[in-house]
């Protein structure tokens, strides 16, 4: 039986950065129209077309609702995904995705057998990975094998840094 794709585990990994951009959302969109609103529209030469802060914001402020719109989406399928598991299953995939622990660290602490753990981290994935697929936002990123629509990389920690990029959200580890 495959398993299933690399960017489900990326996606994992990516919950607690996702769940920080999701609280900064906000504050950085209130930021961009506050921006917005006190900008004016400079005219250079008739013959060329107005620089125009206000435009470059407002393509900003589209690409960080897009951003959002995918953390909120992938948030949200790994919520109900975890809601699903039994309870050990549900422990073993916070401890390996959320706090970074290894299977045979997970195993020791845990006392189950190496193998039990990854059968269980399996079936978790397996559950985040049929519940993502319900959504379309993150549907699309899990099966190009992506993990971030607008940064397409296969390297959770690379996805890590860039969303900690998007307006200072930080997740801790700088």
């Amino acid at each position: 039986m495959q398993g299933v794709p690399r960017s489900v585990r990326d996606l994992l990994r990516n919950y607690p950065v996702l769940k920080a951009s999701i609280k900064a959302y906000h504050l950085q969109r209130q930021a961009l129209l506050e921006q917005t609103r006190t900008s004016p529209i400079v005219v250079v030469h008739k013959d060329k077309a107005p620089s125009n802060p206000t435009a470059r914001k407002a393509e900003h402020l589209e690409e960080l609702e897009e951003r959002y719109r995918y953390a909120l989406a992938a948030c949200r399928a790994i919520d109900l995904a975890l809601d699903g598991m039994d309870r050990e299953t549900r422990k073993i995939v916070k401890l390996r995705y959320f706090e970074g622990m290894r299977v045979n660290e997970i195993a020791r602490k845990l006392h189950y057998g190496r193998q039990t753990i990854e059968r269980r981290l399996r079936r978790g994935e397996g559950i985040v990975y049929v519940m993502a697929l319900n959504f379309p936002e993150v549907a699309q990123t899990l099966q190009d094998g992506t993990c971030d629509p607008l940064n397409e990389c296969q390297d959770g920690e690379q996805t890590a840094v860039r969303w900690r990029n998007l307006g200072g959200i930080s997740d801790g580890r700088e």
